[in-house]
């Protein structure tokens, strides 16, 4: 088939059979949408052209612009299509389609996003690629930004926020190191459209101010410690911790050479403290008594399924203490954890 200039356009007729697609820009089609265009097509004919590149040398042509008008087309039954045919530019095809699909605001934004970063990096430059679709140095940094500069959990939320300026919003959060729990609870709502960019923008200035407000506290204390050291004062002791104290009792009941005398070690505990550690793993005790009069069979299964959940060395413990109908004390709870780890 004779070609044309596409600068002089003439509408072709052309069989369906002759015209393949290669890789677009556009990487996902709705199927009931090209289901709705199918049918508008077969009432009312493709009244849209598409834009081929003819093959040299050959009887074929690949699209450039219109695959979703190409794929309702054959899903009407069409046989030949209406297309302007011309001689293009291998390197021009990119442009063209992105223009084309940015024209009618057709494309993803995850897909408009890459095919903007590869023209970025064609160019070497955000001010040309701007100028080329028409739109502003601004609108291409956002576009880099998303393609390629986005956190972790952005990027896995980024399927269901199909707004750019909602999608950047989100980043800024997650750069915050606030994503859990309101940033991806936020991003679940975004997703199921019951928020917006507005909530976004909210969340991110509201974590902004939080952010501020705990440096100023942090320099705040650290200001008074070091007076504090200057007028002599002893530093605050550090806050009492149960669980801080179990986990010192298991390291220093597991990781010295020799055992430790199990019968001294939180001897310095008051009785309050004394409950508090042994709560911790109080329930993994009361698992493992359930089994004390089950055979030994059951028992492995059971210490088994226990392991999968990857237990601390006081929860394992505790859970062998109950299995073996031993007391739970602290002495028995160190010594048991010493045993599990060196046999």
């Amino acid at each position: 088939m004779e070609t044309i200039d596409l600068s002089k356009p003439a509408v072709h007729f052309i069989p369906l059979d002759l015209i393949y697609t290669a890789p677009q820009v556009r990487t996902t089609f709705n199927d009931d949408r090209l289901a709705e265009l199918a049918s508008s097509i077969k009432t009312h004919g493709m009244l849209q052209p598409l834009l081929l590149r003819a093959i040299p040398g050959e009887d074929t042509f690949m699209v450039i612009a219109g695959e979703r008008r190409l794929r309702a087309a054959k899903l009407a039954g069409l046989t030949h299509v209406p297309a302007f045919a011309g001689e293009i530019a291998p390197e021009a095809i990119t442009e063209m389609q992105l223009i084309e699909n940015i024209q009618r605001e057709e494309l993803s934004m995850h897909d408009t996003a890459a095919a903007v970063s590869g023209l970025v990096k064609k160019h070497g430059a955000l001010q040309p690629v701007g100028a080329l679709l028409g739109k502003s140095v601004s609108w291409v940094s956002k576009q880099i930004t998303a393609s390629e500069k986005l956190g972790y959990y952005t990027q896995e939320a980024a399927g269901d926020i199909n707004d750019l300026e909602t999608l950047l919003v989100m980043n800024q959060i997650e750069k915050l190191g606030k994503w859990f729990p309101r940033g991806m609870n936020l991003a679940e709502k975004i997703g199921k459209g019951k928020a917006g960019r507005q909530e976004a923008r909210e969340l991110l200035a509201k974590m902004k101010e939080e952010a501020a407000q705990e440096r100023k506290d942090k320099k705040a204390k650290a200001q008074q410690r070091s007076l504090a050291l200057e007028q002599g004062a002893e530093p605050p002791a550090p806050k009492w911790s149960a669980h801080q104290e179990l986990a010192d009792l298991l390291a220093s009941a597991v990781e010295n050479t020799e055992a430790p005398n199990f019968e001294q070690m939180g001897s310095a505990l008051d009785k309050k403290q004394l409950n508090q550690v042994l709560a911790i793993c109080e329930d993994e005790y009361d698992d493992g008594k359930a089994l004390a009069t089950k055979d030994e069979l059951t028992k492995l299964c059971a210490l088994s399924r226990f392991g999968n959940d990857y237990p601390s060395q006081g929860e394992t413990a505790a859970y062998i203490l109950g299995m073996t109908g031993q007391a739970y004390t602290l002495p028995a709870l160190l010594e048991m954890a010493r045993r599990v780890a060196h046999g």
